[in-house]
């Protein structure tokens, strides 16, 4: 199994991830500096999964 520090990072990125998908389907339509971080934040999630379970 992967280190429990990704494992937990991995939980908080997907957390922030759901909610930023949530307030998109609500119909908040985020400027492009919340995109961008959403963006940020889905490459990190990525990487904390790669690291957590050594998907590829």
């Amino acid at each position: 199994m992967g280190d429990p520090l990704y494992i937990v990072l991995t939980i908080f990125l997907a957390a922030m991830l759901s909610y930023d998908i949530a307030k998109f389907v609500r119909g908040d339509r985020p400027d492009w500096k919340e995109g961008l971080v959403t963006g940020l934040v889905f490459v990190g999630f990525l990487a904390a999964m790669q690291m957590a379970f050594h998907i590829v």
